[in-house]
């Protein structure tokens, strides 16, 4: 099983930290996520971590269309990849706290596509008509493989269709796993490809604890952040089951964008969580949890279901603590 980490950068300082101990800790790759509003910038941190690190793919997970341009896009992108010697992706989305602490809309798919195939043709041509005007970039070496991190049945049939790779935000109870390999794989015929054309990961959580419960006190804000994220576009073919479907809708109606995966576990999100009984179901579907031998064994049973490749991201107060105790687990799987 391969697993890469992503962080929400609260400090720079503890970012860098996190990546070197991450790339020690043997993570596939190390993403920066993109919510200017709430942390740290996405692009100085990326090249902040390339800096730091010889061996892992560095990138932001995930950056959005609509805060963005393309050209601005594929340039930071550009200058990454060359920052690392060539160990840049691209991971995007259509937006999430980035996008609504500004008070804007997420994109709609078919911005998404167009965006992603602009930012694309830049990279590789120089060249790229987005919203109906011409951008260019004249100096770009290459193009870094583009994750699409997409949640709903149209989301993945894109993924599989234009991108490299697929970031998952589905879940990896046997269920999701089916068909979310089913609708990338159908999206990836369509372009002419296999399903084994396209590198697919699993959005997950971790929380290792002592106990179960402890360990559901800690990933709660995160749960909640997953859900929100995984669901806000709507309930319809996520395999909910239907006698959580109502508790569900009134977590991502109640979800506050302005605490999105801050830590604790008296934070509103995680106590909304809590207070719709939902701890249990949304941690069998997105986190690992408990003592290291149940997480580890959690994480087979993930990959038996078909999910081989991990993608986790870091909500904890204490990142470097988290990435330190995890390691002896990561070096077992």
């Amino acid at each position: 099983m391969r697993v890469a980490v992503s962080f929400l950068p609260e400090s720079v300082a503890e970012l860098v930290e996190c990546a070197r101990e991450s790339e020690n800790a043997g993570f596939a790759h190390v993403g920066v996520g993109d919510s200017q509003s709430l942390y740290r910038e996405l692009w100085v941190c990326s090249g902040l971590v390339a800096a730091a690190t010889t061996r892992v793919g560095v990138g932001p997970r995930v950056t959005n269309p609509v805060t963005r341009h393309p050209a601005v896009t594929a340039s930071a992108i550009a200058t990454l990849d060359e920052v690392s010697n060539g160990r840049a992706f691209l991971g995007l989305g259509t937006g999430d706290s980035a996008v609504l602490n500004v008070e804007a809309r997420p994109a709609r798919l078919d911005e998404l596509r167009s965006y992603t195939l602009a930012v694309r043709d830049l990279l590789t041509g120089g060249e790229a008509t987005y919203g109906g005007r011409k951008s260019r970039l004249t100096w770009a070496r290459r193009c870094p493989p583009i994750y699409l991190a997409v949640a709903g049945p149209k989301g993945l049939r894109l993924a599989g269709e234009i991108a490299d790779g697929v970031i998952a935000h589905t879940g990896f109870r046997p269920e999701n796993v089916a068909d979310t390999l089913e609708r990338i794989e159908a999206g990836a015929r369509a372009s002419g490809r296999r399903l084994s054309d396209v590198d697919v990961w699993w959005l997950a959580l971790v929380s290792q604890n002592d106990t179960v419960e402890a360990a559901y006190d800690l990933v709660r804000p995160s749960l909640a952040a997953y859900a929100h994220s995984g669901f806000a576009a709507g309930l319809a073919d996520r395999q909910i089951p239907p006698d959580l479907a109502d508790p569900v809708q009134r977590l991502v109606t109640g979800y506050r964008h302005s605490e999105h995966a801050k830590p604790g576990a008296e934070r509103p999100n995680a106590r909304l969580v809590r207070e719709l009984g939902l701890t249990e179901y949304l941690a069998s579907r997105f986190a690992l949890c408990g003592p290291p031998d149940a997480i580890r064994a959690q994480a087979q049973a993930a990959e038996r279901t078909g999910a081989s490749q991990l993608w986790l991201t870091v909500h904890y107060a204490d990142k470097l603590g988290f990435i330190r105790s995890f390691r002896d687990v990561l070096q077992t799987l």
